[in-house]
């Protein structure tokens, strides 16, 4: 199994499984962007693509500019691929596959990651990915419904439940650095040192 390339599906739902159900169809590298519209799951019959539960699951992501370029270099890395396997090239409609082109079975991208991240000496799983992403956003003060559409929530009340503590302390993060910076925090005028509005007038003339 390649190793997948960094992509914005750990935003999502079931990462690994949508990342195994994501056909080339889905994906626009022209306009950057990426349509979720499933998860590949097994099944009794084997691997099948189930719609998402919600109806906010079908959704479109947004492709940063690194991300587009390293699913170019997955294209290519599967053209190569394709080329290695000859007749053995089993193929499929898939972005990530195996060498013999078939789709990756979920369980076992969930098994790669928990190999490499034991291998790199720290904790976490694929949805850890997801949570981070999303702390991430709203630590960085993206809004709440746009966190919550990128999530695919059912509902934003579960996006404020989850992550609206983070974005008030990142809000108050902020007011207080602009005031440090303006010279108002609350040391300085307890101190006794005054602030530059010591000097402006308390009402507005005319």
């Amino acid at each position: 199994m390649h190793i997948l390339p960094a992509t914005p599906f750990s935003a999502t739902d079931q990462v690994s499984a949508i990342h195994a159900a994501v056909p080339w169809s889905n994906i626009d590298l022209e306009r950057g962007e990426l349509r979720v519209r499933g998860t590949l799951v097994r099944t009794d019959v084997g691997l099948t693509i189930q719609p998402p539960k919600t109806g906010n699951g079908w959704r479109t992501i947004p492709l940063s500019g690194a991300v587009a370029s390293a699913i170019r270099r997955q294209r290519a890395q599967q053209a190569a691929d394709r080329l290695a396997a000859g007749v053995s090239w089993i193929g499929s409609s898939h972005v990530f596959t195996t060498e013999a082109g078939t789709p990756l079975d979920p369980r076992n991208v969930s098994r790669w990651f928990d190999t490499v991240v034991k291998r790199a000496g720290v904790d976490g799983s694929l949805h850890t990915l997801r949570h981070t992403a999303l702390t991430a956003m709203a630590v960085a003060g993206v809004p709440l419904s746009v966190v919550s559409r990128t999530a695919g929530h059912e509902s934003i009340t579960t996006t404020v439940d989850l992550y609206g503590h983070v974005a008030e302390d990142a809000t108050r993060d902020a007011v207080e650095a602009l005031s440090r910076r303006l010279g108002l925090d609350v040391e300085s005028r307890s101190e006794g040192s005054g602030t530059p509005l010591d000097s402006v007038p308390a009402r507005v003339n005319g």
